[in-house]
């Protein structure tokens, strides 16, 4: 029969572990420091509980104006525990670790205590991201070079043959929009991109006319997939405008804006895209390759609906669908 193991002392624990723990004064002045904190800002535990050092110059040493470091003033006065991602623990000479870290106030009959802070050093983690930002890169690089490969190819290709300069065009620009949306999700999050930045990247063929645009929404995380459906969509739209809307004439604006709803069956994402000052609008008499892109496709990858309103003061679009479908 197994014998039961004695207990640890917590002092024990505390000295053992990997994780950087520290208790400050609410004035931030060391009282306790384990062995791992001393490792991460290279300082002797007597230098830390008995010199000059304070934990705001080891945390914010690189920034000292950051929002966080007013934070943890609050919560040493015996204010909100909270958590950071994105720490740096500066000591002596050039050392600093890119650490995340808890803070917990510590209060006593209703006055402040100090605080108990806890640190884990993420530097492997920071070095796993800088190689994957790398490949990413490099990536990115070889697949725009093969979008260009194709619209030299493809320019060869028709060339002397019976295929219209406006389809050509029209051709390239789409694997623009394709080059520009894989650039967006490659700089992000492997497999996500902020909705602003697909935004920008289907509208990026419209140079000329960027000032034109107003763009606002909330900040979404939108997976290649829906990317690449919304990105087409808003460029047939650009297109469109370009040729008989608010992009035709120099006065014309184009508001596009997205939002997130809840109704009964969950949460929903709306894209909205409304012209105006452009040419009086008429109700096209046939849909074109341009529009059935439009619709089609986002609907169908995105399993929502499109609603279209033909003012006279122009053209106004909306799709809408299930907000789950943007992280697929």
């Amino acid at each position: 029969m197994d014998s039961v193991p004695h207990s640890i002392d917590p002092a024990q624990i505390l000295a053992g572990t990997t994780i950087g723990i520290v208790q400050v004064t609410a004035a931030g002045r060391y009282i306790y420091a384990n062995d791992s904190y001393c490792a991460m800002v290279g300082m002797p535990r007597a230098d830390l509980l008995h010199g000059e050092a304070d934990i705001l110059t080891h945390m914010f040493a690189h920034d000292p104006a950051s929002p966080e470091k007013v934070r943890l003033l609050e919560a040493l006065r015996g204010g909100q525990s909270f958590y950071a991602h994105d720490g740096v623990l500066s000591g002596g000479g050039d050392k600093s670790v890119p650490v995340e870290y808890w803070v917990n106030p510590l209060p006593h009959h209703g006055e402040a205590r100090g605080a108990v802070c806890t640190f884990i050093d993420v530097t492997d983690r920071h070095v796993e991201t800088k190689r994957q930002e790398l490949e990413n890169r490099e990536s990115s690089h070889r697949i725009r070079n093969l979008f260009a490969v194709a619209q030299a190819i493809i320019g060869q290709t028709v060339r002397g043959t019976s295929v219209s300069r406006e389809m050509t065009n029209a051709i390239n620009q789409r694997l623009s929009v394709l080059s520009n949306t894989n650039s967006a999700l490659m700089r992000a999050i492997p497999g996500n991109a902020s909705m602003a930045e697909i935004v920008k990247a289907a509208i990026a063929v419209r140079r000329a006319d960027m000032a034109r645009f107003h763009i606002e929404g909330p900040d979404l995380a939108i997976a290649g997939k829906a990317a690449v459906a919304i990105a087409l969509a808003l460029h047939e739209l650009c297109t469109n405008a370009a040729a008989y809307g608010a992009l035709s004439n120099k006065e014309g604006v184009v508001a596009i804006a997205w939002s997130t709803h809840e109704n009964a069956d969950g949460a929903l994402f709306r894209l909205n895209w409304q012209e105006k000052g452009g040419p009086a609008v008429t109700i096209p008499e046939r849909k074109g390759l341009g529009s059935k892109l439009i619709v089609d496709n986002i609907c169908s990858d995105l399993r929502g609906q499109v609603d279209w309103h033909f003012d006279r003061a122009g053209v106004s679009w909306q799709f809408t669908g299930p907000l789950a479908v943007l992280a697929e």
